[in-house]
């Protein structure tokens, strides 16, 4: 492993996509991340997700609220139970623990989140099949209720040694590392989910998606990877091969190391924006994960 100094830095971006903006929806997407201090090496925690939009799922935005609310609360935890904990017993413990408690603190508060906000007339009018159940005093059922606030969800948590991803739906992850003569190499640490068709994902909605994460856990070589990204479908969409949409890796790592992070940071509202409105139209979320290096 490298022995030279270096930091996480990590920030993220989300943007209402061009076509939500036409027909005045709000943002579905979400993100957010948790860093354990500013010294070096400090392990970190970021999550995106994407509500689903549809007209059964008028709540997502709340959904991919409380799906990276949740990743933060669980993944703080999980940084602090691991900390001395070998790699075999973190990978161990991700793949039995996390998915499951994920799923579960989801649907719990979606739950709750349901019994405190009685259906609007407004909602009520969009959702035909609950105002029918409402008439006839019958229950919606539970799959129905957590389909309204259905969101995927994508968590990387990286700290000096090995980095975790957990993925849940569609949605993109790449790492960008180093390489010989300044060549860097672009890697996907969870291939995209080739299950998703058309607007049909695999969602923390769904009654059985603790058994439909995909994790994956890894040690870096020699050097940890100079960034790692997590964004929603909206932001691959917008290019027109999956390779256009892998050199955002490399570039964006040369413009952080060129310009730094609150130049680049400024400058990406923008950069999504225009993302969107060239390709679907959809909202547009990343989170990105920086290695700085200090000099010694």
């Amino acid at each position: 492993m490298d022995s030279r100094m270096w930091r996480w830095r990590v920030w993220e971006c989300s943007v209402q996509g061009a076509s939500h903006v036409r027909q005045q929806l709000c943002n579905q997407d979400a993100a957010a991340h948790w860093i354990a201090g500013d010294e070096p090496h400090q392990p970190v925690v970021l999550a995106v997700a994407d509500g689903h939009g549809s007209d059964k799922s008028f709540r997502s935005h709340v959904g991919s609220d409380f799906a990276v609310f949740t990743a933060m609360n669980i993944g703080r935890e999980f940084v602090g139970e691991t900390r001395e904990a070998t790699p075999s017993e973190v990978k161990q413990a991700a793949e039995q623990r996390l998915p499951p408690l994920l799923t579960k603190s989801w649907q719990d508060k979606v739950t709750q989140h349901w019994a405190d906000h009685p259906l609007t007339a407004e909602e009520l009018e969009r959702w035909p099949v609950a105002r029918q159940l409402q008439e006839r005093e019958t229950p919606v059922p539970a799959k129905d209720i957590l389909r309204t606030y259905g969101s995927t969800l994508l968590i990387i948590i990286a700290d000096h040694r090995s980095m975790l991803c957990l993925q849940l739906g569609d949605g993109d992850m790449l790492a960008v590392q180093d390489g010989p003569d300044g060549v860097m190499s672009v890697s996907r640490p969870i291939e995209r989910d080739e299950t998703s068709i058309a607007n049909e994902t695999n969602s923390l909605c769904q009654l059985d998606a603790a058994k439909r994460f995909k994790v994956r856990f890894s040690v870096f070589g020699e050097q940890a990877p100079a960034l790692l990204l997590a964004c929603t479908d909206g932001y691959s969409n917008g290019f027109e091969s999956a390779a256009g949409f892998e050199q955002v890796g490399p570039d964006l790592c040369r413009a952080l190391r060129q310009d730094g992070v609150t130049a680049l940071s400024a400058e990406l509202p923008g950069e999504l924006e225009r993302v969107s409105a060239l390709g679907s139209g959809d909202d547009v979320t990343a989170g990105f994960i920086f290695r700085e290096d200090i000099p010694g």
